[in-house]
Order: structure tokens, then C-alpha cells, then sequence
């Protein structure tokens, strides 16, 4: 038996179902990504991140520079009281039986015709000066080994220089010559010495034929007092005025070589220039104190 037209037979039927299945099912289109839930998240990701990067790096940067130069400024700043000078203690006021130094001051009262006495070192050729102020009606006349001072009358106030010829300790003598009572401050100095609150220059060296100024200041209505020595043998003059200019007093009354003393009594707060120089027109040393009183 010929098995040909048999075997094209089976091969006729699968070649037909084949053809029904691609019919029957059709391939499925493939499914769409869904654009819409991934858009936010590209949103998210691109735009948000980049705004707050940039603020972290903003704000991360601009406090550490400020930080790091705060912290180099305050460690190189000095305090200012490192430039100011050094303080000087201020001496106590003089007890019975101890020497009166200076940059001292003392204040007692006095009756009609009564006088104090203190003692005071002496160095040869050193001056001192003595001042002494009263706001009552007494009469004040200071003395050292025969050198004294009264000029003022009643109620005022007196300076005296004095200048030991060798060193030694001597009797300064405060003494009323009125008969009223009342209280008075003595101060006693040294131009080569500082005292808290003064101005003081010391050698300064004049040179021919100049003059020098200084500047001081009063506490209010209080006086201020002046005393320039020349450290050789010049013979100086002083001179002081207000900042207008107005010459209100003025000191040459010792010799070459000797010291001179002044005071001025303000009605308030007032600032002096000083001028110091050789009348000879000679070069000149010499030490300034200026004493604005409290």
C-alpha cells in the first residue's frame, strides 16, 4: 500500500492548525511605560537636590571664614592696659616723728599763732618744693633753714623752693600768722621724682636759644602747680598761659643753676601750656613736674 497520499494527509493537518493558532492569538502589543509616575521622580531628583546642595555649600562655607578671622583679630588685639604706665603708689599722709617725703601730703588744723612741724630729707644741691593751701582765713608762712615763704595773706596759698647745701635732715615749719584757726594741706616735691596724676618729664635738654613747651590740665577750679629745675647751671625762665594763648603767670626769680616754682589757681577746668627756656639763650638740662592738684 502506498503510505504517501497518508503522510501528506497529517502533514496537511498541522500545517492548517499552525495556521489557525497564529490566527486565534493574536501577539499582544506591548505594554507602555508609564511616563507620568516617573516624570515627579526625574523632577525630584534633578531639581530639588541642586537647590539644596547649593544652600549647604552657601551656608557651610561663609560661617567657617567668618569663624577662622574672629579667631585670628582677638588673640592679636593687646589689651590697652598693657601700654599704660605703671602705676605709682601713692605715699601715705605723714604720721608724728616719721620724715616727709616726696610726693607726701599732710593736713592739719591750726589755732591763732600755732605752727607744725615736720622733718624732710635733704639732699645736697636737690631742691624741694613746698606747698601749702588753706580754704579758711589763716595766715600760712612756711620755713626751712631760713628760707621762707608768706606772700599770699590770709586764706591763700604759699610755695616755697628750697635747696639744701648738703645732704642732711631739716625742720619744716608751718605756721600761722593769724589769729584765726583753721585747716590747711601741705604737699612736698621733687622734680626728679613722679607723683600719680602729674606730668613729668625728666632731662629734657633744651638746646640753644629754644624753648619748650608742656601741656597740663587743671581738675576743675583745683590749682596746678609747676616746678622746673635745670640739672647744670642755666638760668631758665617759665612761663605759663591758657590754650588762648593768655600769659597768666610767670617764674624767674632765682639765679643759674636754681630751680623755679609757680601755681596757678583756676576757676574751672582749664588746660595750660608751660614754656621753659635759657634766658642766656644757652643750652639747658632740666627736670618738669607739673601738678594738676585733686
Amino acid at each position: 500500500m502506498d503510505k504517501r497520499p497518508f503522510l501528506f494527509l497529517i502533514l496537511l493537518l498541522i500545517m492548517t492548525s499552525l495556521a489557525c493558532g497564529l490566527v486565534s492569538t493574536p501577539t499582544p502589543e506591548p505594554t507602555p511605560i508609564p511616563t507620568i509616575t516617573l516624570a515627579p521622580v526625574v523632577v525630584v531628583v534633578t531639581e530639588a537636590p541642586v537647590e539644596t546642595a547649593s544652600d549647604e555649600i552657601a551656608t557651610a562655607v561663609l560661617p567657617t571664614v567668618t569663624v577662622e578671622n574672629v579667631e585670628m583679630v582677638v588673640p592679636t588685639e593687646e589689651p590697652t592696659v598693657e601700654t599704660v604706665e605703671p602705676e605709682i603708689e601713692t605715699p601715705l599722709p605723714v604720721v608724728d616723728g616719721e620724715v616727709l617725703g616726696p610726693g607726701q601730703q599732710d593736713s592739719r588744723t591750726l589755732t591763732g599763732g600755732g605752727e607744725e612741724t615736720y622733718l624732710i630729707d635733704g639732699v645736697k644741691f636737690m631742691p624741694r618744693f613746698v606747698f601749702a593751701e588753706t580754704a579758711d582765713e589763716i595766715d600760712l608762712l612756711l620755713s626751712v633753714d631760713g628760707t621762707e615763704a608768706n606772700f599770699s595773706g590770709p586764706g591763700g596759698s604759699e610755695v616755697l623752693v628750697f635747696t639744701a647745701d648738703d645732704n642732711g635732715r631739716f625742720d619744716l615749719t608751718i605756721r600761722n600768722e593769724s589769729e584765726a584757726s583753721g585747716e590747711y594741706i601741705l604737699y612736698l616735691y621733687d622734680a626728679a621724682q613722679a607723683v600719680p596724676g602729674a606730668v613729668h618729664q625728666p632731662n629734657v635738654a633744651l638746646v640753644a636759644g629754644t624753648t619748650a613747651q608742656f601741656q597740663v590740665e587743671s581738675r576743675g577750679g583745683r590749682p596746678v602747680l609747676i616746678f622746673v629745675d635745670p640739672i647744670d647751671q642755666s638760668d631758665i625762665s617759665v612761663t605759663i598761659a591758657t590754650a588762648e594763648g593768655q600769659t597768666i603767670a610767670d617764674a624767674n626769680y632765682s639765679g643759674p643753676g636754681s630751680a623755679e616754682a609757680a601755681f596757678v589757681l583756676p576757676l574751672e577746668t582749664t588746660r595750660y601750656t608751660v614754656s621753659v627756656k635759657e634766658i642766656n639763650n644757652a643750652p639747658s638740662q632740666i627736670n618738669v613736674l607739673l601738678v594738676p592738684l585733686e
